[in-house]
């Protein structure tokens, strides 16, 4: 019977001693951890993803953070990655956008969490905490709102749950407005310091100011129409009227005129001034009724319109707004015009 021998070689471990190796070791795994940050960690990478990444990364190595940072957006935007997330957000925060790094950094760290990266996890929460201390923050408060109002910060909508709550944002300018139908809208800019810890906007109560006209409202669409109408009635009229005055004046001129018409017995030439004349009569004798009732027209419409505009009922889906043409109607015995449209 054979004698199993089992041989060990154990060596003993000594813990290291004084503080040197400590920091060394703290040391060491700072740069793991810068190193880990470095790398994209794509699985299946993106060719065009992984060049926005290296041409961001490049450019903002050698300082130039405002071109870096859309590099990086785009790495992003075609392939997320816990790598091209922490990088765009080192470089919105060395941009000053702060409140904008402390979201990028926190959505690195829970991406890092969903690829199972605990490393690069701990290093965006780390970086994450280390801002929200520093953060600005914008109350919007609306004590008297008005209904369907929409309050707006920077042109993306703040909800009703976000009035008074202080919201990261950004150090610089901001605009707010805030608009409803019916009302006057109002606006304002607030500069936020990157040193200021909260700063306050309150949007007054919006005052009853004039309603554009809703889409498929007739007395809006009847309104517009009168004018047109009514303008084109006077333009004709004028143009009719003038055209009488040249009338008079021609005849007069030719009659007088002993070159053309020798004891009122007029010659070829003065015949042809005295049929011109006569067909502007007739143009002025067809334009002047019309103008006269096209401006008639357009005066009924724009009655029409005040006084029905806030009972008129908005079009039905599928059915034209109420519209309306006036055109004229020109025969061999008579002039008028007629009226085309829906209502």
């Amino acid at each position: 019977m054979r004698n199993l021998i089992e041989t060990r070689c154990t060596l003993p471990l000594r813990r290291p001693r004084g503080r040197l190796l400590g920091q060394a070791g703290l040391a060491l795994s700072l740069l793991m951890l810068l190193a880990a940050w470095a790398r994209p960690g794509w699985a299946g990478e993106d060719p065009a993803a992984r060049s926005l990444f290296e041409e961001g990364t490049k450019l903002m190595d050698a300082g130039h953070t405002d071109e870096a940072c859309p590099k990086f957006e785009e790495s992003v935007r075609l392939q997320p990655s816990v790598g091209a997330e922490l990088n765009l957000a080192r470089c919105h925060e060395l941009q000053g956008k702060t409140a904008t790094a402390w979201t990028e950094y926190r959505r690195a760290a829970a991406l890092a969490k969903e690829t199972l990266d605990p490393k690069r996890e701990e290093l965006a929460t780390s970086l994450a905490n280390g801002l929200e201390n520093k953060l600005p923050k914008l109350v919007i408060t609306v004590p008297r709102p008005v209904d369907g109002i929409h309050v707006t910060r920077d042109g993306t909508e703040v909800g009703k749950g976000s009035w008074g709550t202080p919201l990261a944002a950004d150090p610089g300018d901001h605009t707010i407005e805030a608009s409803a139908p019916g009302h006057t809208s109002w606006t304002t800019r607030v500069h936020l310091p990157a040193a200021a810890k909260q700063e306050k906007v309150e949007v007054p109560e919006l005052p009853i100011g004039e309603s554009v006209p809703a889409a498929g409202d007739s007395s809006g669409t009847l309104r517009t129409a009168g004018i047109v109408v009514g303008a084109t009635g006077l333009a004709i009229t004028v143009v009719g009227v003038v055209l009488g005055g040249l009338v008079l004046s021609d005849k007069s001129n030719a009659q007088s005129d002993p070159t053309l018409c020798p004891n009122k017995q007029c010659t070829a030439e003065g015949r042809k001034v005295i049929d011109g004349a006569q067909s502007k009569a007739t143009a002025a004798s067809v334009l002047v009724p019309v103008g006269g009732a096209s401006l008639l027209a357009g005066i009924i419409l724009l009655a029409v319109a005040g006084a029905s505009g806030p009972e008129v009922e908005p079009a039905a889906e599928g059915h034209p707004a109420a519209a309306a043409r006036i055109l004229p109607a020109i025969g061999q015995d008579n002039v008028g015009l007629f009226v085309v449209g829906t209502f």
